[in-house]
C-alpha cells in the first residue's frame, strides 16, 4: 500500500491523540507506516488500530510502557543532575561559592539594613526562576515542536517546578517580613544564606546537565522492545 500525504497526516493525529509523549508518537508513526507498506488492504484508521492491536495489545499497554520509561528517565537524569550538583564543588567552579560566603559573612558582621535582606530575598526569587525560562526558551523557541512534549522536556519541567516551589515556600514560611514562621534575625539570616547557596548550585547544575548532548533512552525502542 502507498500513502498519501493526507493519510500520512490521518495516521499521525490518530498516534498522536491516544499517546502521551513526542517519543512514543514517533516510535509508533514509523511502525505503522513500515507495516501499511504490506498490507493490501485498502486503507482505513480501522486497519491502523487493528496493526495496533496486533504488534502492541492496546493503547493502555503502550500508556504502561510510557510510564516505564517515564521513570527511567526519571532515575537517570536525576542521578545525572546529582553528579552536576557535586561537579559544582570542584576547582574552579567552587570558587563563586567562596564569593558567596564571604558576602554574606560580611553582611553578618556588618550593620545592615533590613532592605539589603529583602534585596537579596527578591534577588533569590529571580534567580529560582531561571530554570523555567530556560526550558520554556529550549522547549518554545529552540526545539519549536509543540504537539508533544518529550520525555526529557517531561523531566526538565517537574524537575524545576520542584526546584521553584520549594524556594518560594521558604522564603514565603519563613525569609520574608511577613513570613509565616516568625524567627530572629540571625537565624532568617542562615535561612537566607543557606538558601541562597542551595539555589546558586541548582539553578547552575539544571543549566550544565541539559546543556549537554545525552542520549535519552537506551538502545532498544521505546514501545518496539515488548
Amino acid at each position: 500500500m502507498k500513502l498519501t500525504i493526507k493519510q500520512l497526516n490521518e495516521i499521525h493525529h490518530f498516534v498522536s491523540m491516544q499517546v502521551k509523549y513526542r517519543e512514543t508518537c514517533e516510535e509508533l508513526y514509523d511502525h505503522l507506516v513500515n507495516a501499511l507498506e504490506f498490507k493490501d488492504e485498502a486503507f482505513s484508521l480501522l486497519l491502523v488500530a487493528q496493526i495496533i492491536k496486533e504488534d502492541f495489545g492496546s493503547f493502555e499497554l503502550i500508556g504502561e510502557e510510557e510510564k516505564h520509561h517515564r521513570k527511567h528517565v526519571t532515575v537517570k537524569y536525576s542521578k545525572l543532575l546529582w553528579r552536576e550538583v557535586l561537579n559544582s564543588f570542584e576547582v574552579p567552579r567552587c570558587c563563586i561559592y567562596i564569593v558567596i560566603c564571604w558576602y554574606f559573612y560580611m553582611i553578618y558582621n556588618s550593620t545592615i539594613p533590613e532592605k539589603v535582606m529583602i534585596n537579596i530575598m527578591y534577588a533569590l526569587a529571580i534567580a529560582v526562576t531561571f530554570p523555567g525560562v530556560y526550558y520554556f526558551y529550549k522547549r518554545y523557541f529552540i526545539d519549536r515542536r509543540f504537539e508533544k512534549p518529550s520525555l526529557i522536556y517531561d523531566f526538565m519541567n517537574r524537575t524545576w517546578l520542584i526546584g521553584f516551589s520549594i524556594v518560594i515556600s521558604i522564603i514565603g514560611l519563613v525569609v520574608q517580613p511577613a513570613a509565616l514562621f516568625s524567627v530572629n534575625g540571625e537565624a532568617k539570616f542562615f535561612v537566607l544564606f543557606g538558601t541562597t547557596l542551595l539555589t546558586d548550585i541548582y539553578v547552575r547544575s539544571f543549566k550544565r546537565l541539559f546543556d549537554k548532548k545525552i542520549n535519552m533512552l537506551p538502545a532498544t525502542r521505546l514501545v518496539l522492545d515488548r
